[in-house]
């Protein structure tokens, strides 16, 4: 947990109120509110907490997707957000008082609920127990199972996404370094090792939808390889021929 304290984020260039932190967040969601702020903050770091100890790729997230460029006091919602990580505050007690402070804005829930999303598949893909507390909000947003659902699918596999894009890997990646990113997905994936855990139906689905993407991912990452072995091959026999057949005219 030191080191995550340590994270470094754009900093404003003057000290601020909690009131004008709020204005921060609010910029980019339209709620001006001190209490809506701190159980924003507070569920996104229950959320980036709860598979152990958050990283630089999850704060990062949520500071990108919840943080105004250039407003606020980003130092004030970092220190916040390390504070709540390291409580022991029920997560689903921060959904509720947002689900409380914004009854019927379905848009807004919609848009909060994809951005915990993002904020929790940000450093790899999305695992049984961020799944089991995002269903949890979910439910407390009154969002449909079935929008539930499209969400984590178009976070996990969006329009236009690559196979190198599905996997969280470079194009340049070596051979050895695509196939141990990989085995690591399918290992932390793969449905039976959350069976004996107690995760729900539903969030076996998911796991296994997710591993469905990245194994097709995988799959095609192989063939655009193999095909560029191919024509790379093909290229230099056919250079070694035509260099042969030089040598042989300008011998006779």
């Amino acid at each position: 947990m030191a080191g995550f304290a340590q994270f470094t984020m754009p900093l404003g260039s003057r000290s601020q109120s909690p009131s004008t932190a709020s204005r921060d967040i609010a910029s980019v969601l339209r709620i001006e509110s001190a209490s809506f702020t701190h159980a924003l903050v507070a569920l996104a770091a229950k959320l980036a907490s709860v598979d152990g100890v958050p990283n630089k790729a999850e704060y990062a997230a949520f500071h990108a997707l919840f943080v105004a460029q250039g407003e606020g006091d980003a130092a004030q919602l970092r220190s916040l957000f390390v504070k709540r990580v390291t409580d022991t505050s029920p997560a689903l007690q921060y959904a509720r008082q947002i689900a409380a402070a914004t009854v019927g804005d379905v848009a807004l829930h919609r848009d909060l609920l994809q951005r915990l999303i993002q904020v929790a598949a940000a450093d790899a893909a999305l695992n049984a127990a961020e799944l089991e507390l995002l269903r949890a909000v979910a439910d407390i947003f009154a969002i449909s199972r079935e929008t539930f659902r499209s969400l984590i699918a178009k976070t996990l596999v969006p329009v236009g996404a690559s196979p190198y894009d599905i996997l969280g890997l470079s194009p340049q990646v070596s051979d050895q370094e695509l196939r141990d990113q990989y085995m690591a997905r399918v290992q932390m994936l793969h449905p039976d090792r959350y069976h004996a855990a107690g995760a729900s139906a539903e969030t076996i689905a998911m796991l296994t939808d997710q591993l469905a993407s990245v194994n097709a991912a995988y799959r095609a990452v192989q063939v655009l390889r193999a095909k560029k072995s191919s024509r790379s091959t093909g290229s230099s026999a056919w250079w070694s021929r035509r260099n042969a057949k030089g040598a042989k005219v300008s011998s006779t």
